[in-house]
């Protein structure tokens, strides 16, 4: 099970806070679209009793290239969207969106001001929420289906592990 996810308080309200906060909503916008991704790739998979590596890494690269909107348009046609899950994909989609072609703009006047940047910060905040809750809804609808074409938790724990080690092995004699 995954631990709960907590939002940072915010801790001033000057603008790298806010560019810190703009960062985190677009990191977790983008773990919701690679989620997105797995997603996708398991619903054009299921009904599969075995999976290559060769074959799900195949799907993968190909669908890892589309947008949020054509990966959740994508599996939508493929299996019916929980009503509630739809409701919360669609205010990502838009969330995201707008993080990644308005936000700046439609804030322009607020940035000037620490009560306009102090609301800036509340609503990225309120954003990574509400990424972080879809993707914990989409994961949860994925997992199983997973589990049907013989992707195991274990198996993901494990490239999880090589991820890690990978990473302490850059971070050695920094």
């Amino acid at each position: 099970m995954t631990p709960p996810r907590i939002v940072p308080p915010r801790e001033g309200n000057d603008a790298k806070e806010v560019f810190a906060f703009f960062g985190l909503a677009a990191y977790h916008g983008q773990v919701l679209e690679q989620e997105l991704v797995i997603f996708a790739v398991m619903l054009n998979l299921s009904g599969r009793s075995r999976v290559t590596r060769e074959a799900f890494e195949a799907l993968f690269d190909r669908l890892e290239v589309w947008t949020f909107g054509q990966l959740f348009r994508e599996a939508r046609s493929l299996t019916p969207i929980p009503r509630g899950l739809e409701t919360k994909l669609n205010e990502a989609l838009a969330r995201r969106n707008d993080l990644a072609h308005r936000f700046f703009a439609r804030h322009s006047e607020d940035f000037m001001s620490e009560a306009g940047r102090i609301g800036m910060i509340e609503e990225l905040r309120a954003t990574t929420g509400i990424f972080e809750d879809v993707d914990a809804a989409v994961t949860a609808v994925r997992v199983p289906l997973s589990s049907a074409i013989g992707i195991t938790e274990e198996m993901a724990k494990h490239e999880l592990d090589e991820m890690l080690a990978r990473a302490a092995a850059r971070d050695k004699g920094v």
